[in-house]
């Protein structure tokens, strides 16, 4: 991790840029920005935390670990929310490990000036808690949907939710970190990205992903990321859905192969 100049780093977190809160000079005690690097931990499990984070950009995954040493992923934290939820809460450790899967930027501050910060602020700590509310609500849904949908729709889900928190419709993210981030294998992701990719909806080239139809994405997402979006939206008051030009497709995961038609006046990719 590496810490910049404040000048080079714009302030783009929705915790940060809400409530007054656009400068960062506005907080008692202080930010500094930093630089977050893929694969890079900033919270352990049942470890002290030193700093909670604000992400401007990027993505952080919230991971459980079995004794086995199986992960999945139980919540994603991007340029909405903040690393260090239990800290607010009045805890000094996390039951998860929050780990960089997308790289960016972030605003850091340490534990101790983030509590002064939150006893002589309360407008900041209103809207955190607001935010503890939301990342509750999707870390709930996040495990009803690991149980409940296909690899496919919460592949899907996934890549939107990697689209909402970055800069452009373009990221690197591995078949194995995606694997790891659904808690599933990473051949069935291979097959899944690799229907996506024939029926036009992204490309991918070593680990590089580009989303070229976000339309198609979110008709064939699992019914989770429309609900989690919707409370983030309600409770943070979030901006507004990009605005993206699709290619109207709908696609159908069975069988093997690609054939296209007309369905009800849009472009229908059938991945058969």
């Amino acid at each position: 991790m590496n810490v910049n100049g404040k000048a080079a780093t714009p302030v783009s977190n929705r915790l940060l840029t809400g409530s007054l809160l656009s400068d960062p000079e506005h907080l008692h005690g202080g930010l500094e920005p930093v630089t977050l690097e893929p694969g890079e931990v900033l919270c352990h499990s049942g470890e002290e935390i030193h700093y909670v984070y604000f992400p401007n950009n990027g993505l952080i995954s919230l991971v459980a670990t079995m004794m086995d040493g199986t992960t999945v992923e139980t919540g994603i934290v991007g340029r909405e929310g903040m690393i260090g939820v239990p800290v607010l809460l009045g805890a000094g450790s996390a039951p998860y490990r929050a780990i960089v899967q997308v790289a960016g930027s972030a605003w850091r501050m340490r534990t101790e000036a983030f509590r002064n910060e939150l006893h002589h602020n309360p407008a900041f700590h209103s809207r955190l808690l607001l935010y503890t509310e939301a990342l509750m609500i999707q870390m709930s849904q996040m495990a009803a949907c690991n149980c409940l949908h296909s690899v496919e729709e919460r592949l899907c889900s996934l890549l939107l939710m990697v689209h909402d928190r970055t800069d452009g419709g373009q990221f690197c993210l591995t078949h194995e970190a995606i694997a790891d981030m659904l808690g599933t294998r990473r051949a069935g992701v291979t097959v899944a990205a690799g229907k996506l990719r024939q029926a036009g909806v992204i490309s991918y080239v070593r680990g590089h992903i580009h989303i070229l139809d976000r339309y198609s994405l979110e008709t064939e997402a699992c019914e989770c990321y429309h609900t989690v979006r919707a409370e983030f939206s309600r409770l943070l008051e979030a901006e507004p859905p990009r605005e993206f030009s699709p290619l109207h497709q709908a696609i159908q995961w069975n069988g093997s192969g690609v054939s296209a038609g007309l369905n009800q006046g849009r472009e229908s990719i059938r991945v058969t």
